[in-house]
């Protein structure tokens, strides 16, 4: 006969419900904007990919990596998957041969228009309910969140 002995520590599963709270109300946020999205048939990548080159022509693919925290992989697919579809356009640049051009096409511009113009309005009202200062504050308070993760999951990690 064998006996197993185990070791039992203690464990701290105490948390602040404000946290909690929190964190929830984030996840929230975004559910809503994914099922608002979900809505006109989009998601929010390729939203955010086609936003972004409505904002800057001539943009390559390395450029969106760095403004979207999204893997390369994934902004590789959605890449492959807007040009199949119709709204993008690719070219090689004429500078780096390795890279390439990506420009809204017109189809993407109308799609694009047709699908941020409810979200727009949607989001104008409620940036106007809250108000300007209080975006602003809000859009501090998230950074200054994120950093402090950030941080404590490097500490964490030990990086």
């Amino acid at each position: 006969m064998y006996f197993i002995i185990y070791e039992v520590r203690k464990i701290d599963i105490s948390y602040d419900p404000t946290i909690v709270e929190l964190f929830n109300e984030i996840k929230k946020i975004e559910y809503l904007n994914k099922e608002k999205l979900k809505k006109y048939g989009f998601n929010d990548i390729r939203v955010s990919i086609l936003t972004i080159m409505m904002a800057q022509k001539d943009i390559t693919q390395c450029e969106i990596v760095n403004k979207i925290n999204v893997p390369k992989q994934t902004i590789n697919y959605t890449i492959k998957d807007l040009y199949n579809d119709g709204l993008i356009t690719i070219s090689q640049d004429k500078n780096d041969k390795r890279s390439k051009i990506l420009n809204l096409s017109e189809d993407g511009e109308i799609f694009l228009s047709e699908i941020l113009d409810p979200i727009t309005k949607i989001n104008k009202k409620v940036k106007e309910e809250m108000g300007d200062e209080k975006v602003k504050s809000l859009i501090a308070d998230l950074k200054h969140l994120s950093h402090l993760l950030e941080k404590n999951l490097k500490l964490e990690e030990g990086d």
